[in-house]
Parts: structure tokens; C-alpha cells; sequence
């Protein structure tokens, strides 16, 4: 990293740096087939916070009681020390899925995303899912439907030979042609030893590969209105790809 490189060139002037970030990247995102068990691992791990977190989330219990029930079913599963947890309530301001915890009581009419990244031997994956406390409102349905629709398009050009970009682009078409302009954040990213590995989907350079995991997360924030995101761990196989995760992907769960 920059930091390496820097003390390196202090210390050791007469020595050549060469950065072979690139060429890293480019290894790390095909993973074996270890990896791979250890990432079906950390999937479950994630499954288990959720399954907790659908059972627990209701009006009145608040975010730091919601936020734990997550983290400790990660950490008693088995989660590593990294393992964390980032939750979103709206529909409000914040233009961000994500918030700071502040002790907020969960009220009927709330949306929650809530996302687990859990750690296992080192290999992360995530897992996002969005709740809406009792009937969501038209706009919040609209855009949850609009993230299935762009989620499901990803995942159908996702197989071996095919640019990254396609995914994206495809998954983008759907999302426009249910009337948003543009996903607030990333669409997704490879994963595996960091949370966000690799060059962005949106390249038109990266080719998927069988072995590659990246997680798609279509998503979409209107302040005051709208806070939903749905994700799948995407492993490419010989004939398309396999979420990792046994969390069924769905544009939003009403409880």
C-alpha cells in the first residue's frame, strides 16, 4: 500500500519499487476452491444475524438492541474479530443506506436495511437485507420492486466469458425502465479477504471468470421518501452463478 511504498523509497532508496497492486487483484478475485468453502462459511454465518434479526426486529426495540442481536449470532457462530454490522432506518434525510447508531426506537412505518459482514478465517461476505415495519408506502414498494427487477437482470447475464460492465449495465436497463435514473451507491463489488477487492464491476476490462465472488447489491435512496437495498453473493460457475447466501434475495420482507 501507499504507506509500504513510502517507507520503502525512504529507507532503501536504491531500490527499485514496483507496485504489483494490479496484478494482485487481478489473482485475488478467482478464488479456489478453499477459499470458496471458507466464503460459503462466512455466508452462513451471515444467514444466521438475519434469521435472528427477522425474528427480533419489531416497534420499540431499538437500533443498538437490534444492531447486537446480529453481531453477537455472528460472533457466537463463529465470525472472526473484523465481523460487523451496518444498519440503515428511513425513510429520512439521509441520503447514506447506512447511519450511525443513536439508541433510535424502531416505530411502525420504518424501513430497516440491515447488513451483515461477517468474517470467517480471514474471507468476509455480506448480506443485506430490507424490512419494512408493517405496509410500506407505494414509493418504498416501487423501489424495492425495482431493485428485485435490477437484481434479477444482473444476475441473469452473470456466467463466465461475460464483461462485468454487462451485469451492471443490464441490471441498470431494468432499474431506468422502472423509472430511477441511476443506483444511489455501488451496484456491487468482488469480495473475499477485503469487503471491497479488485477493480469496480462497472470495467469494461474484467471478464467474469469461474471462481470469481463478488457480491450485487442494486440499491436506491430518495430522502424522505425511499432507503432499500437487496443483495446475493454471487460465486461464477460453469453455468451462471450460485449465491452463496441461503437467504432468499427479495426486494423487501414486511413484518
Amino acid at each position: 500500500d501507499w504507506a509500504a511504498r513510502l517507507f520503502f523509497s525512504q529507507f532503501l532508496p536504491r531500490v527499485n519499487l514496483v507496485d504489483a497492486n494490479a496484478m494482485l487483484s487481478l489473482l485475488r478475485i478467482v478464488k479456489d476452491a478453499e477459499e470458496i468453502e471458507l466464503m460459503r462459511h462466512s455466508a452462513a454465518i451471515g444467514d444466521t444475524a438475519m434469521a435472528e434479526v427477522e425474528r427480533s426486529i419489531a416497534p420499540g426495540v431499538t437500533d443498538f438492541e437490534l444492531y447486537a442481536r446480529g453481531q453477537a449470532s455472528m460472533l457466537s457462530a463463529g465470525g472472526e474479530e473484523d465481523t460487523f454490522v451496518l444498519m440503515g432506518i428511513g425513510p429520512n434525510q439521509n441520503t447514506m443506506l447506512m447511519e450511525l447508531l443513536n439508541g433510535r426506537r424502531l416505530s411502525r412505518g420504518n424501513v430497516v436495511v440491515y447488513e451483515t459482514l461477517p468474517f470467517y478465517r480471514l474471507y468476509n461476505t455480506e448480506l443485506a437485507v430490507t424490512f419494512s415495519l408493517g405496509p410500506a408506502s407505494a414509493m418504498q414498494k416501487r423501489a424495492a420492486d425495482a431493485c428485485q427487477a435490477a437484481y434479477e437482470a444482473g444476475v441473469a447475464e452473470a456466467r463466465p466469458g461475460v464483461p462485468t460492465s454487462k451485469v451492471v449495465d443490464a441490471s441498470l436497463a431494468v432499474f431506468q425502465a422502472h423509472g430511477f435514473d441511476s443506483f444511489t451507491h455501488t451496484p456491487g463489488h468482488f469480495i473475499g479477504l477485503d469487503n471491497y477487492e479488485g477493480p469496480s464491476l462497472r470495467s469494461r476490462d474484467i471478464v467474469l471468470e469461474t471462481g470469481m465472488i463478488f457480491s450485487f447489491h442494486p440499491n436506491v435512496v430518495i430522502p424522505e421518501q425511499v432507503k432499500e437495498e437487496i443483495c446475493g453473493i454471487l460465486l461464477v460457475t460453469d453455468k451462471g452463478v450460485e449465491n452463496l447466501s441461503k437467504y432468499p434475495p427479495r426486494g423487501m420482507r414486511v413484518v
